[in-house]
């Protein structure tokens, strides 16, 4: 799987690792994932949750995005993975329905 990255302003470098790691995890458990983009933006404004991370997830049939919206991009980006998740779940759950 291919990751990609992509920093707006000037997302940390410890949040790169806990990404990566993290998306490794959605490629052992469904093998068709064919990348992953990640947007890390810092939102304009005065607002305390300002720190944007979105996660594209290009899987054949559907592809799966995420946005999470909070105070730190660490927080924000593993409450990004959280939402991955329960997509995955999801859909995993909806393919095995029609099977």
């Amino acid at each position: 799987m291919q990751i990609i990255i992509h920093e707006g302003n000037a997302a940390h470098e410890t949040v790169y690792p806990l990404l990566e790691n993290g998306l490794k995890k959605f490629e052992n458990w469904n093998p068709q994932v064919i990348s992953a983009e990640v947007f890390c933006r810092e939102l304009a404004g005065s607002v305390p949750e300002n720190k944007q991370v979105e996660i594209k997830l290009n899987i054949p049939g559907q592809d799966l995005f995420v946005s999470s919206h909070k105070s730190h991009y660490e927080v924000a980006a593993k409450d990004a993975l959280d939402k991955l998740r329960r997509q995955m779940r999801r859909r995993k759950d909806q393919l095995k329905k029609t099977l």
